[in-house]
């Protein structure tokens, strides 16, 4: 695996010094993962160091000059935008959706996997595709990760486009989301009328504003369910897999209650590297 160090930001630093204004940490940690990650075992590792790394590029000496004081806000910025989708609460929410929606899959014999609204670091996308063999990260907006490093880990990537009724999921066994917000309607829409199973970690960011007949505002449960008849919505899930609510339980609690194993080791590196900055 390649790490990356501060001779290798000097040499990228002076390779574009000419067009300094198009240098970007997001390509830069895009293009670290093609070459850092070529399995699923590189990934711990890739991400803790180029936690450990990211400071580096904004102490080089030519970037802490006066005339390139907007680009290192920019890149401030950007460096920001990955740390965020690197912490480790994020990373075990995201992990610990990742370990359900698999094991459903498995209940169900679903053989390929639809995660929409997979984010743009798709850690629970790269937890399943460790226990199905056809999985597909679906996001509108380009993944921070790359295409390269997406595959080397089993995750196919589809990006740039919304979820919509109108959104081919032929192929697909099983879609899920956690999060998935304005697609969170369309998916119940699209999977109930394809009569395909689905599994999602419901937010209320995306709750339309709707009142029933006695004027009061409706959440989650009353949309959904004049969609879909056969959902299950609870607080958090939203659901119409053939399994009992005996079983959905069992499975949520056996995840929810310890931590994801690869999170605790990605949680762990992460905070040596920021002990270490």
């Amino acid at each position: 695996m390649k790490a990356f160090d501060y001779v290798f930001t000097k040499r990228f630093l002076e390779s574009t010094m000419e067009h300094i204004e198009d240098i970007s940490y997001i390509d830069l940690f895009r293009d670290y993962s093609r070459v850092a990650i070529s399995s699923p075992k590189d990934y711990k590792d890739a991400i803790h160091y180029f936690s450990h790394f990211a400071m580096r590029v904004l102490e080089s000496k030519d970037l802490t000059e006066e005339n390139f004081a907007d680009q290192r806000k920019k890149l401030i910025e950007q460096c920001s935008t990955i740390r965020r989708f690197l912490k480790p609460s994020n990373i075990v929410q995201q992990e610990t959706f990742g370990d359900i929606a698999s094991k459903f899959a498995k209940k169900l014999r679903c053989k390929s996997v639809l995660d929409v609204g997979a984010g743009e670091v798709p850690h629970s996308s790269i937890v399943i595709a460790e226990k199905i063999d056809d999985v597909t990260a679906f996001d509108r907006y380009k993944f921070l990760l790359s295409k390269e490093s997406l595959e080397n880990m089993g995750v196919k990537a589809r990006v740039g486009e919304y979820f919509t009724r109108n959104t081919n999921v032929s192929g697909v066994d099983i879609i899920v989301g956690r999060y998935p917000c304005t697609a969170i309607e369309e998916i119940v829409r699209i999977a109930s009328k394809r009569n395909k199973p689905y599994f999602i970690e419901h937010c209320n960011c995306g709750i339309p504003f709707k009142k029933d007949k006695n004027g009061h505002i409706v959440g989650w449960k009353e949309i959904l369910t004049d969609i879909d008849k056969n959902i299950v919505v609870d607080e958090k899930y939203a659901y119409n897999m053939d399994i009992s609510k005996k079983q959905f339980d069992k499975v949520v609690s056996k995840f929810t209650c310890v931590e994801p194993q690869m999170g605790l080791g990605l949680i762990a590196a992460l905070r040596t590297s920021e002990k270490e900055m």
